[in-house]
């Protein structure tokens, strides 16, 4: 039935209008990938999603830090390089092979002739062939007594359905030094070589305070270690947060000691306020420095939900007469349903999801439900007369 009487209330203080969401999320093995058809939401919105390489943005990362649950910590983010890799030359074997290596991050794309893939962390060049190794997939472990790094899914292994994995392990050795601009740092109670244990100097006490003056975000830490300098003082620490724009979550540098307290800065997007500009099937993310561009998905393909049948046109339009030209059209019923129209496109960005956000709105009306949630039917016969809209009558 379609009276108006029977309509729920909801309904009646608001007519949705078919709308749909496209969620793109990176999936580095699919390009340009395949839609899917998710569920329709009680307004009328129909969601779909979509793993894609065109979302990836061009480094993966993952924490390079490690808590063992026992008061130890490690941080190797001092040795995820940005600039370029570590290079490892083989004690045997031929001379044109070397390994290419970033910790905890994709590796950094070089200029002239460069050919590991774009989201390896380890790869091996041997001649003028490049393979890949392994990606970022987790962060560090603790195997055996040893932190241990591995990368999976690297190129297929040859005559086997298996890939290539590398495995890094890292030992403690107080007498090597990786980068010039830790012996600094030497002096502090933190040891920034390699995996070796570090010394408590603060542990979180706080939720972290924003300071509009500075527009800056501190973290304070209070240990239950005493000061050296101080028997009566125990060890603070200070994190202070700065905006860094940028595809990377950045790592912490000691700034500097004042007597019994460490204050570092984190450069970071995380803190920077988020800005996102669109253009036709184009995103760009201040926050990323980065655009994601998905006009690569022109042209209609057909998506078929449990019980429907969709075409979508994600940066064009469905050309079916009845679709009237949206880029999102169910065309398993009779007649065809808009989903949308492109003038109604909104792209956004999820920085927590990592999902680029496609919405379109202002297409045809959502049909009217009765009480119970049944669809209304027009036209329909009520009393021997025949409507073909809601009505009071009765």
């Amino acid at each position: 039935m379609g009276k108006t009487k029977e309509l729920s209330k909801d309904v009646r203080d608001k007519i949705y209008e078919r709308s749909t969401a496209i969620l793109f999320s990176c999936d580095h093995s699919k390009n340009p990938g395949k839609p899917a058809f998710i569920r329709e939401t009680a307004d009328c919105t129909y969601l779909f999603e979509w793993h894609t390489a065109l979302v990836c943005p061009p480094f993966k990362t993952t924490s390079c830090c490690y808590n063992d649950g026992h008061g130890n910590s490690y941080d190797l983010s001092s040795l995820a390089l940005h600039n370029t890799n570590w290079v490892v030359l083989p004690q045997t074997g031929s001379k044109d092979q070397r390994y290419y290596i970033n910790l905890c991050k994709s590796l950094v794309p070089q200029s002239g002739l460069w050919g590991c893939p774009s989201s390896a962390a380890a790869c091996l060049k041997n001649g003028d062939k490049y393979v890949s190794l392994g990606e970022v997939q987790e962060g560090l472990q603790w195997e055996s007594d040893v932190l241990v790094l591995k990368y999976t899914d690297g190129a297929s292994c040859p005559a086997s359905v298996q890939k290539r994995t590398t495995i890094i392990r890292f030992k403690c050795d107080h007498e090597k030094v990786v980068r010039s601009d830790l012996f600094r740092m030497l002096h502090t109670i933190i040891q920034y070589t390699h995996s070796c244990k570090a010394e408590d100097i603060g542990r979180v006490t706080s939720a972290p305070i924003y300071n509009p003056d500075t527009d800056e975000v501190e973290i304070s830490f209070n240990s239950n270690t005493p000061c050296a300098i101080d028997s009566s003082t125990n060890y603070t620490s200070k994190i202070i947060f700065t905006c860094q724009k940028s595809t990377e979550l950045g790592s912490p540098v000691m700034i500097r000691q004042q007597d019994c307290m460490y204050v570092f800065e984190w450069a970071t997007p995380v803190v920077c306020s988020e800005m996102v500009s669109a253009q036709g099937c184009s995103l760009k993310v201040s926050q990323l420095q980065y655009t994601f561009n998905l006009s690569a998905l022109s042209g209609v393909v057909q998506v078929r939900g449990p019980s429907s049948s969709y075409k979508i046109n994600v940066c064009g339009a469905v050309n079916d007469k009845d679709c009237k030209n949206s880029p999102v059209c169910l065309v398993s019923s009779a007649p065809p349903f808009s989903f949308g129209i492109s003038k109604a496109m909104s792209l956004n960005y999820s920085l927590e999801e990592q999902v680029v956000i496609m919405q379109y709105g202002g297409r045809d009306p959502c049909p009217s439900v009765t009480v119970g949630g049944d669809v209304c039917v027009f036209p329909f016969t009520y009393m021997g007369k025949s409507y073909s809209e809601c009505t009071a009558d009765g």
